[in-house]
């Protein structure tokens, strides 16, 4: 029986030791599975800001796309405008150029005109002097609009 008692004493001893290392087992498991929460916790929150950027990163890119539409469309705008000058200002030349002929022109037949002498103007037919006035006029009627017209910028 002796025997007995020592062996349900060891096995007690075993049992009690046992169960000691079945608890620290058991506070080691719940330490690892509180890390493991609390890592995941970390990683989770780590994923969702990373989304968030991610997210962010996409609309930044979407705005600059949409700039960069709305920066093709204003050269190209630009680029009508400047063709659209360019023309204008080779008409406006063209208009410049006509208005300097017609004053020369207008001018020069003023000229002509002022050095008829009175002997020269006798020999002309009524129908001729009348011409020669027509002419006079229709020519500084001609520079006025010319001058009117480069004005207004036509």
């Amino acid at each position: 029986e002796r025997d007995e008692d020592q062996k349900d004493y060891r096995l007690k001893q075993a049992l009690r030791e046992a169960q000691v290392e079945a608890a620290e087992l058991r506070r080691q498991q719940e330490m690892l599975l509180s890390r493991a929460q609390l890592e995941q916790t970390r990683v989770e929150t780590r994923l969702q800001a990373s989304q968030q950027e991610t997210n962010h990163l996409k609309q930044q890119v979407k705005r600059l796309q949409i700039k960069q539409e709305e920066n093709a469309r204003l050269k190209a705008r630009l680029a009508t405008t400047q063709g659209e000058a360019a023309a204008l200002n080779r008409n406006s030349e063209a208009k410049r150029s006509n208005l300097k002929q017609r004053t020369v022109d207008a001018h020069l037949l003023q000229v002509r005109v002022a050095q008829l002498t009175g002997s020269e103007l006798d020999g002309l037919s009524f129908s001729q002097l009348e011409e020669l006035e027509r002419l006079q006029s229709e020519s500084l009627r001609m520079s006025g609009v010319a001058k009117y017209n480069s004005l207004r910028g036509l």
